[in-house]
């Protein structure tokens, strides 16, 4: 046997075999595109990777989701010991790293805005708000207090620092010109509803008021006769009687006559002014006369207030009605708010409930029943108010500044954090709620099949060729260096076959 034969032989067959299956791993990958001579696709491109590369993405996105990242490998692994002491170990460190701060800082970290914070939590703020059940069971939880405080007496709350306070809260809150406002306001509607109402003056105005009315006729009646008696014996009263007496015989043919005949009588417009002064200042200082006259005044009175209102405002034009509706709320207003007005009334009640010695749930005739009810109706009203989302975003906002500025570590002492057995058993229980009932559908939602067979159709074929090269390149080295090992044993055997042939 020619030894340079058998290793020409085992070199070429090495040569051969390591050749052979480096060409047919880079027809794997190579070429990337189809091939054409003459208009015809060479056999083989493109190579075996780029060709069937959506159908690889599909194959590791089923390999990955059935056999590697499935629901049961995932909780299994989750929920093994090891893993939860390192939550639990991760979780207690980045608490204890946040208590120092507080949780407006927390949430900066985060990256989370406080404006994200209050847009995210106001729309279920607000609903919660709304909610019909919530209401209920604000009002029913507010009963109790409230009838606590109902169980007192007003007398043991006057003279105290807390009445005064209130005394003073009540002047103040009177005294704002928002309230003068809105009181004019409310005054202002109530009236422009007169024009509609069917109700009579003496059936809309109260019983006091009307009898105030006629004493006021009857006491200051005669007073005003005397007044207009005064008025007429006065100089200037009888100079523009004169004046019209004279404008009067001056207005055509007719009246000019009369004043001639008049003249020739001896009676001149000034002697005439004074005779009818005369006879009606004695008119008036008859005392039946002046008997008759308020008679007349009061039939007049009782007349006006047995017309109904509608009747009455519709005589008048929009403009007058407005202007009346607008003067009677602004006098009623000044009148009512005026410091005079507060201050007796404040008084009054003040005087009344030192004297008083029931309670306020006896003089309001309160229960648990009628005061549960009219919270529930309170409540209701305030939530369906025209700028309720206004004012409960005010209120979110307001009590979002006290809560940014609290620090974790009042959080975690509020919540008993230093006593760890039972915060870490709170821990390990909901860790173990997520990932035994949640993370099934959240993983589902996630679809990891999906994910996987998207992202490798992202790649393109070099980027797939790295990736598979980085996951099995020692394997194809070893392939490679596997046919020429093979090569050159099979060119030793055939030298080997030829001697003994």
């Amino acid at each position: 046997m020619d030894w340079r034969q058998l290793v020409v032989s085992a070199f070429v067959g090495a040569v051969i075999g390591y050749t052979t299956n480096w060409i047919a791993i880079k027809m794997l990958f190579r070429p990337l595109a189809a091939k054409y001579l003459l208009g015809l696709r060479l056999p083989f491109t493109p190579g075996v990777i780029p060709k069937e590369k959506g159908r690889l993405a599909r194959s590791i996105g089923d390999v990955v989701s059935d056999h590697l990242l499935t629901n049961e490998n995932i909780s299994k692994k989750l929920q093994a010991p090891e893993i939860e002491n390192k939550f639990i170990s991760y979780l207690k460190d980045k608490i204890e790293e946040s208590s120092s701060k507080t949780i407006g800082e927390v949430l900066f970290v985060l990256g989370t805005a406080r404006e994200e914070v209050l847009a995210f939590i106001k729309k279920p703020f607000l609903a919660a708000l709304r909610n019909e059940k919530l209401q209920n069971y604000l009002a029913a939880g507010l009963t109790p207090g409230v009838m606590s405080l109902l169980a007192r007496c007003p007398a043991e709350m006057t003279g105290t620092e807390d009445f005064y306070r209130a005394k003073k809260g009540i002047i103040s809150f009177l005294k704002r010109e928002s309230t003068r406002s809105s009181l004019k306001d409310f005054l202002r509607n109530k009236s422009a509803g007169w024009s509609q109402s069917t109700l009579t003056l003496k059936e809309a105005l109260p019983g006091p008021l009307v009898e105030g009315i006629r004493y006021y006729i009857n006491k200051f009646g005669p007073r005003v006769i005397i007044v207009i008696q005064d008025y007429l014996e006065l100089p200037e009263t009888k100079n523009l009687l004169v004046e019209r007496i004279e404008k009067f015989f001056e207005r055509n043919t007719v009246n000019k006559f009369m004043g001639n005949v008049l003249v020739l009588m001896g009676k001149e417009p000034g002697q005439l002014a004074d005779s009818i002064v005369d006879e009606v200042a004695d008119f008036f200082s008859g005392e039946k006369n002046r008997e008759l006259l308020m008679k007349k005044i009061e039939v007049l009175f009782e007349q006006m207030l047995d017309q109904r209102i509608c009747d009455i405002i519709s005589g008048l034009d929009s403009e007058t009605r407005q202007h009346i509706f607008d003067a009677l709320g602004d006098y009623t207003v000044n009148k009512i708010l005026s410091e005079k007005v507060i201050s007796d009334i404040l008084e009054t009640v003040e005087d009344n409930l030192q004297n008083s010695g029931i309670t306020w749930k006896e003089l309001l005739g309160a229960d648990d029943c009628k005061v549960e009810k009219y919270l529930q109706r309170v409540i209701n009203k305030i939530s369906s108010s025209p700028g309720f989302e206004d004012r409960a975003a005010d209120l979110l906002n307001y009590f979002a500044g006290y809560l940014f500025k609290i620090r974790i570590s009042d959080v975690l002492q509020f919540t008993a954090y230093n006593n760890s057995t039972p915060v870490k058993e709170k821990m390990l229980y909901y860790y173990r709620y997520i990932v035994k009932y949640h993370l099934p559908g959240i993983l589902d939602f996630i679809n990891v099949n999906n994910i996987v067979r998207q992202r490798v159709d992202e790649l393109d074929v070099q980027q797939v060729e790295e990736l598979l090269l980085h996951i099995i390149r020692r394997e194809l080295v070893a392939i490679t260096w596997l046919g020429a090992v093979l090569g050159a044993f099979l060119g030793i055997t055939m030298v080997v076959l030829q001697v003994f042939a």
